[in-house]
């Protein structure tokens, strides 16, 4: 059951084209709060399951981050804080070095997090601008600073485009509500039949 004034959203990946359509993820998405679970198939062909929990304040910017994930019977968790403005924790409340200077979190395998800066900090149509992430990547739950850049194109579209080398990128599309529509080769929204 939906939190009251939550809304949900539905993604289906497309990133692993053996598995192209074949999992799913189910968001519940509330004023400062995010809670999913994904279903999916990684890239050598191996189910996994993967929860995580975003809580943030009400300019967008991350307070706490909580994931689990569950592949070929092993469990992992990680648990993240952030002062939203660049230095971040662990469950212990070790400083995490590593993520200094990032505001925002990517988590991959989900499009809920690459709208993140943007809601934060939001583009003008025509503008880049470059991020820095704590990139998350699931389901080993290993985590980095990452550096993005993001550019609009129109009043709902954007491209980002990894700086890392790994020559990642896709443009998207958001809804009213910050949420992603489409991701080019990476996600669709699954919507209820009218």
């Amino acid at each position: 059951m939906d939190k009251p004034h939550s809304k949900t959203a539905c993604w289906t990946p497309l990133w692993n084209p053996r598995y192209s359509g074949v999992g799913m993820e189910h968001l519940v998405l509330s004023a400062q709060s995010a809670e999913s679970d994904i279903l999916g198939i990684d890239e050598d062909g191996v189910p996994f399951r993967m929860r995580y929990q975003l809580a943030w304040n009400e300019r967008w910017e991350l307070m706490t981050a909580q994931l689990f994930a569950f592949q070929s019977g092993v469990s992992r968790s990680l648990s993240l804080r952030s002062d939203g403005h660049g230095h971040w924790t662990d469950r212990e409340g070790l400083p995490m070095p590593a993520l200094e200077g990032c505001v925002d979190i990517g988590i991959w395998p989900t499009p809920f997090t690459l709208p993140m800066p943007v809601r934060r900090s939001p583009l003008s149509i025509g503008e880049r601008r470059r991020y820095s992430v704590a990139w998350v990547q699931g389901p080993a739950l290993t985590c980095r600073k990452r550096r993005m850049d993001y550019g609009r194109s129109d009043d709902d579209r954007y491209r980002f485009e990894s700086l890392d080398g790994t020559h990642q990128d896709a443009d998207f599309q958001i809804d009213e509500a910050g949420l992603v529509i489409d991701c080019t080769r990476l996600f669709k929204r699954v919507r209820p039949p009218h």
